[in-house]
């Protein structure tokens, strides 16, 4: 059975900011995800809504300042903001785990995509989307689950 000395359920902001102060004090961490990394706030929440919120606000100021025979900003131009937006934030996130995964060799953060299970509280199950099953030891557990 595969020890941690902290598993972190759910790999949203909440998770990822637990399992990297965690790595500030040198242990070994498993993120648990059961989706994609990130969470809710990348992929349909909280960045969506700030950056459409914040250029809509940039639309209003050009359109106040806007030529009469120059073309207004269209909803496609705006839904590319967001997009560049969200795929920046998740390379980010991507790259960071990534880079802590290779430099990490006893300790560090770890990843498994995956449903996870307490079993009690040093003990967590984890099935993944093929169906096995995985137990996993721990000091710690932190549940980040939004």
């Amino acid at each position: 059975m595969e020890k941690y000395d902290l598993v972190v359920i759910g790999g949203g902001p909440s998770g990822y900011a637990g399992a990297m102060r965690a790595i500030d004090f040198k242990k070994k961490v498993l993120v648990v995800e059961k989706d994609k990394i990130g969470g809710a706030g990348i992929y349909n929440g909280a960045l969506w809504s700030k950056t459409m919120w914040e250029y809509s606000e940039k639309v209003k100021v050009i359109r106040d300042f806007q030529e009469p025979n120059k073309q207004p900003v269209s909803w496609d131009s705006m839904m590319g903001v967001v997009e560049s937006a969200l795929l920046e934030r998740k390379m980010q996130m991507t790259l960071h785990l990534d880079l802590l995964h290779k430099q990490s060799t006893e300790d560090g953060i770890h990843y498994e995509k995956g449903e996870a299970r307490l079993i009690d509280r040093h003990t967590v199950e984890i099935k993944k989307h093929n169906g096995t099953l995985k137990t996993i030891s721990t000091e710690f557990i932190l549940l980040a689950t939004g």
